[in-house]
């Protein structure tokens, strides 16, 4: 077991739980182990004395039975149908290479420009009757079906999560005790993990579609867990004596290993429909939702802010009390036309070139900002780095404000390649960022705070 997950434990188990030195360690990464019982400690659901807690469960469990989970028969449509893709995208996980290559390649048994092949005939040429490299609605079904289209090789071993489906750890770092996969562990390249292509020759439109497919290397397992669940062999406790070790028994269920696509189907549709009749009891109907986001359709939102406490809660109960908190938390942010003032500003004042050159190539910095202010970059991170980044932001105490930093912190990461990119790759790579240095964009936002002070709120 690794030192960090000790200190966690000693924290939880105490009759008085310290939630200030929770917040402290938080900052610096949570055991995938107890991650979701910090997150609740956190955000103020878990009372600080454990006597009490027995009581605060029972209520909550109570009051989670009495909600109705059903959905509007549309409202369910959308949430279901943009659950299915996300987890397809974060937990299936195809990459660009693999999806371009598998469009492009040859059918099996076709000549050169032929398309006669039994791939084509079963699924559709990939070229269009004119040949102009269109692709046919059954093809490009058949090659994203996570079930039909090729799995991408397995990564090289530095680049394999561990079992918390975090970031890969540091090859350099000292070699941890046995047992220590269960620690947040952070990626080790500088800037991102994939190697960036080199340049293409002057007039070749070749550089920018390698440094965009080189940015998704091939996907690790997603594994949630270090394999500690209910009726599963815990090779950290069983047949141990360790007095430390031994109070994991008392802790709540431990996070799924791993996530099947039904399970997640129903834990969303089940939390998700609880919380829109909790917001609807609260007055916070559509018409609410649209005057504060000035648009239609953000409930697809939740989808994405629902899943990394799917990611490290067992009981639907708990995931969707953490999730309602955390909406709790997003409602006090400045409205979203003040939110996207302020970072855009943020960025402007940090790095008026990269600005500039998003201007010159016309990237949608609207659109992307406003997926990365509503979504807390749930939707565009690998999940592993999404719940560390979510350590630190459900430990900080000005959410938004760090918030603001590691986007601003993200794109001066990116800028090299970002600026090897049209407009449109440009936010092709922002809205699904390859994978990152999490403990590095914080160290770089918190660097950037020193030197910009976040602009006031913009009246919107």
């Amino acid at each position: 077991m690794s030192s960090l997950l000790r200190d966690y434990i000693e924290v939880l188990s105490a009759e008085h739980v310290r939630v200030d030195r929770l917040r402290d360690m938080a900052r610096n990464g949570i055991a995938a182990r107890v991650r979701g019982q910090v997150y609740l400690y956190l955000l103020g659901l878990f009372p600080a004395d454990t006597p009490a807690l027995g009581r605060t469960i029972a209520s909550a469990r109570a009051a989670f039975d009495a909600l109705d989970a059903a959905l509007p028969p549309a409202l369910a449509s959308r949430l279901l149908g943009a659950a299915l893709a996300h987890h397809t995208r974060r937990f299936e996980n195809p990459t660009y290479a693999d999806l371009i290559s598998a469009l492009t390649a040859e059918p099996a048994g076709a000549g050169p420009g032929t398309g006669t092949g039994t791939h084509a005939r079963a699924h559709g040429s990939v070229s269009g009757a004119g040949g102009g490299g269109t692709v046919s609605t059954s093809t490009l079904r058949h090659l994203t079906s996570p079930r039909l289209a090729p799995r991408p090789p397995a990564p090289p071993p530095e680049l394999a999560l561990g079992a918390s489906a975090l970031p890969t750890t540091n090859p350099t770092a000292p070699a941890g005790p046995p047992g220590s996969s269960d620690v947040a562990p952070t990626t080790v390249s500088p800037a991102l993990v994939a190697p960036r292509a080199p340049p293409a020759a002057s007039g070749s439109s070749a550089g920018s579609f390698d440094a965009l497919t080189t940015m998704h290397v091939a996907p690790p397992e997603l594994d949630l867990t270090d394999g500690i669940d209910d009726g599963v062999p815990d090779p950290d406790v069983d047949g141990t004596d360790d007095p430390v070790l031994l109070r994991l028994r008392g802790f709540p269920a431990a996070p799924p290993r791993s996530l099947s696509r039904h399970a997640y189907l129903a834990l969303v549709a089940d939390v998700l429909g609880r919380h829109w009749h909790a917001e609807a009891a609260r007055g916070h109907d559509d018409a609410h939702r649209r005057r504060r986001a000035g648009a239609d359709g953000t409930e697809a939102d939740w989808v994405y802010l629902v899943t990394p406490f799917a990611c490290c809660l067992a009981r639907p109960v708990a995931v969707f009390y953490g999730f309602q908190q955390l909406m709790r938390k997003l409602d006090a942010f400045p409205p979203l036309p003040s939110r996207l003032g302020t970072l855009l500003a943020l960025f402007r004042q940090a790095n008026p070139e990269l600005h500039a050159y998003f201007e010159d190539e016309q990237v949608p910095l609207y659109a992307v900002a406003v997926s990365w202010l509503t979504t807390l970059l749930a939707r565009e991170m690998w999940l592993g780095d999404v719940l560390r980044l979510w350590d630190a932001y459900i430990a900080a105490d000005d959410m938004f404000s760090l918030h603001c930093y590691v986007c601003v912190a993200i794109l001066e990461t990116c800028k090299e390649t970002l600026e090897e990119l049209d407009g449109l790759e440009a936010k092709l790579m922002l809205l699904d960022l390859p994978p990152l240095n999490v403990d590095r964009l914080l160290q770089d936002a918190a660097n950037l705070k020193v030197s910009f002070p976040l602009p006031g709120p913009v009246d919107g």
